[in-house]
């Protein structure tokens, strides 16, 4: 079970400068990081912030949990990194013993909005933004391993 204290995510869909098919990726990712803290990550906290722009969107999620001193990705890892590759976009993964587990993907915005040169401000210097801060309570077992243990 998860226990989450406090989720919070202002997010303007409306000036997003992403697709249909964008999105989706984009929420399929955050899916993937949400379940793998819940499963892996031996976390207490997990914060995911997005930042827009006309430029396209940075999802970047962190948690607090174990780390490792090797990243070893799953099939999910792997589905994700293939499916903002496949859109033009980027994914790193970074992870220490201690330090926790992060994941960064960057995905160009969809053609039509930046070709319009749609703009998406919203609050904050960067353009539009959103974070969500969950408590990653309650571990289950660890089927797939994400890392290597330290």
């Amino acid at each position: 079970m998860l226990d989450v204290d406090d989720v919070r995510a202002p997010l303007d869909d409306d000036r997003s400068p992403l697709d249909e098919e964008r999105t989706i990726a984009v929420v399929r990712a955050v899916q993937e990081v949400v379940t793998n803290t819940v499963r892996h990550a031996a976390a207490s906290r997990l914060e995911i912030s997005v930042v827009s722009d006309v430029d396209g969107l940075v999802v970047r999620a962190h948690d607090d949990g174990a780390g490792a001193r090797r990243i070893v990705p799953g099939n999910g890892l792997t589905g994700m990194r293939e499916r903002v590759e496949e859109l033009g976009g980027e994914v790193s993964f970074a992870s220490a013993p201690g330090q926790g587990f992060t994941v960064t993907i960057r995905l160009p915005a969809a053609a039509d909005h930046a070709a319009a040169g749609v703009a998406t401000p919203g609050p904050g210097a960067a353009g539009g933004a959103g974070s969500a801060v969950a408590d990653a309570g309650g571990r289950g077992s660890r089927a797939e391993p994400l890392a290597e243990a330290p």
